[in-house]
């Protein structure tokens, strides 16, 4: 009798331990689904107040924080780009269906992401965050949020869905580095219109800023998307599979003496 409990616990415990190693040993599959993570957009200090005629140029960003509030002349609280350089994180947004908050003169929506990580050739990355301009001659200014990050005709476009300016092209990626489906990862130059062929809109912010000539085809700065970094293992999961493997063998040897 007592041979036979042990045969089945020892039958138990050898299942224990193999669906246990089968999830924290065995290497993880990767998975057809929505890119997922974090842009991060670079300046590189070459848009300044003088590299365009009219003066424009980014002075404040605004994070995810923000995404309930109309980016205004007089709102405080976003962050000053010094030297007109930095670097922004502009989450991917985890929404599939894009949510509308308001119209013109209100906050405006959070993009949806559509887009696959193994066909980037559809469907939209939608970001979080936005950009201030302001121009040293005039007192206005210029905001751009509410982003996709799509490809139009095969180019990268960043663009903006913002109450004002909807659906207009901010900035082009150049020179892109895409990993999407490899390893969820995916770079570029940003530049305002080199290929005004593949654009968004009738027009692109290019043309609001003055950006003519070969500053259109100048690089102003980088994006790069960076997935969300994957979660440990916890370490009691490996001590636990650690402790039933060992008590596994400490069965194995009572039978053995058992016997």
């Amino acid at each position: 009798m007592n041979l036979e409990i042990n045969a089945i616990r020892k039958t138990k415990l050898a299942g224990l331990a193999m669906m246990l190693a089968a999830a924290t040993l065995a290497p993880q599959t990767a998975s057809a689904a929505l890119v997922s993570g974090t842009a991060t957009i670079s300046l590189n200090g070459v848009w300044n107040s003088a590299f365009l005629a009219s003066g424009w140029a980014p002075t404040t960003f605004f994070d995810s924080s923000f995404n309930n509030t109309m980016i205004s002349g007089s709102l405080a609280g976003g962050t000053a780009i010094s030297g007109f350089t930095g670097a922004f994180e502009a989450p991917i947004n985890t929404n599939t269906t894009t949510i509308v908050i308001g119209g013109f003169g209100t906050a405006g929506t959070i993009q949806a992401t559509t887009m696959d990580t193994s066909n980037s050739s559809v469907g939209v990355i939608g970001l979080s965050g936005a950009f201030r301009f302001t121009a040293p001659s005039l007192s206005t200014y210029l905001s751009s949020e509410d982003w996709t990050l799509q490809k139009i005709g095969g180019a990268w476009n960043l663009v903006d869905h913002s109450p004002g300016f909807p659906d207009n092209t901010l900035f082009q990626l150049v020179n892109v580095v895409d990993n999407l489906a490899t390893t969820g990862m995916l770079d570029g130059d940003l530049q305002f219109l080199p290929d005004p062929a593949h654009q968004a809109g009738g027009f692109s912010y290019s043309g609001f800023l003055g950006a003519t000539g070969a500053k259109l085809s100048t690089t102003i700065g980088h994006l790069s998307i960076a997935p969300v970094a994957a979660v440990p293992l916890p370490a009691a999961a490996w001590l636990f599979g650690t402790a039933l493997l060992s008590l596994f063998g400490i069965n194995r040897r009572k039978n053995s003496i058992s016997a």
